[in-house]
C-alpha cells in the first residue's frame, strides 16, 4: 500500500500539470483566441439555378482556432433569422443549430463549406441533400467583411444534382457607434438615413453603423427598435455598406 507521503507526492504533480501545462496538453480544455470568432450576419442573392429565391438572410456562429481554422463540431448556420436551414442534431451550448460548416477565416481569405445536410422538399414531399459553399472575392476590415460566390448543390430533387449559385456578404459586428443610432426627426424607430447618421460621415453606411444596426436587429429588446420590416432594412443597410468597399 503506497504511503501517505507517496500520494500526496502523486496529487501534487497531478495538479502542477493541470495548473501549469499549456492548454494544448490538456486533452479536455479547448482555448479559443481569435478575435474573429462570433456571429457573421448577412445575405445571399441568388442569380442563377433558382432566381425566385431572390435575396436570403444567412446567419453564422463560427468558431475559429488560433490559425483561422473553422471548427466544425462548434460552427454552424445559425437559426434565428432564417427558415431555410434544418435543426441539426446534437445542439450546440443547449440551442438548437443548423448545418455545421468548415474552412478557413483570416484577415485576408476566407471559404466555407456546410457539411451534408437534409431538407424535405414540398415540391416532391421527400428528402433532398443539400451543401452550401462560400468562396471571398474580398475580404476587408481586418476579415469582418467579406463578400463572394455563394453555391448550393442539391441531389434527389431531379434526376441529376441541381446547383444553385449567386453572390454573398457578410460582417462579423464587433463595434457600435459612439452615440448609438438615434431616429431620424419625426420617427420613432431606426431607418437607413438614421444608420448612415450614427458614425462619422453621416451620408454613409460605414462599418460601425452597420454593426451598430445589427446588434438592434439580434436583440430587439434593445431601444430604439428599426423601423419594419427589419430584415429588409438590415439587407439593405449591409448592401450599401458593401458598395462602399468596392
Amino acid at each position: 500500500m503506497r504511503s501517505i507521503k507517496s500520494i500526496h507526492r502523486v496529487v501534487l504533480v497531478a495538479l502542477f500539470a493541470l495548473l501549469f501545462l499549456p492548454p494544448s496538453s490538456q486533452a479536455t480544455t479547448t482555448t479559443t483566441i481569435n478575435p474573429l470568432t462570433g456571429a457573421y450576419y448577412g445575405t445571399a442573392t441568388i442569380t442563377a439555378g433558382n432566381s425566385s429565391l431572390g435575396t436570403i438572410d444567412l446567419s453564422f456562429y463560427l468558431d475559429l482556432s488560433a490559425n483561422g481554422t473553422i471548427n466544425n463540431a462548434t460552427s454552424y448556420i445559425s437559426l434565428d433569422k432564417t427558415l431555410l436551414f434544418p435543426v441539426v442534431a446534437p445542439q450546440v451550448g443547449g440551442i438548437d443549430v443548423g448545418p455545421r460548416v468548415s474552412g478557413t477565416v483570416t484577415s485576408s481569405s476566407f471559404s466555407l463549406i456546410s457539411n451534408n445536410f437534409t431538407s424535405v422538399s414540398t415540391a416532391i414531399g421527400t428528402p433532398i441533400t443539400r451543401k452550401i459553399t462560400l468562396s471571398s472575392t474580398i475580404v476587408t476590415n481586418g476579415g469582418n467583411s467579406i463578400e463572394g460566390a455563394y453555391a448550393e448543390t442539391i441531389t434527389n430533387l431531379g434526376k441529376n444534382p441541381i446547383t444553385v449559385t449567386g453572390t454573398f456578404k457578410l460582417a462579423k459586428p464587433i463595434v457600435s457607434a459612439p452615440k448609438g443610432l438615434v431616429p431620424s426627426p419625426g420617427d420613432s424607430c431606426i431607418d437607413l438615413d438614421a444608420i448612415r447618421a450614427g458614425g462619422n460621415d453621416p451620408n454613409v453606411i460605414e462599418f460601425i453603423d452597420l454593426s451598430t444596426a445589427y446588434d438592434l436587429y439580434m436583440t430587439p429588446a434593445k431601444q430604439p427598435n428599426l423601423c419594419a420590416p427589419p430584415e429588409t432594412l438590415l439587407q439593405s443597410a449591409l448592401q450599401e455598406y458593401f458598395g462602399t468597399l468596392q
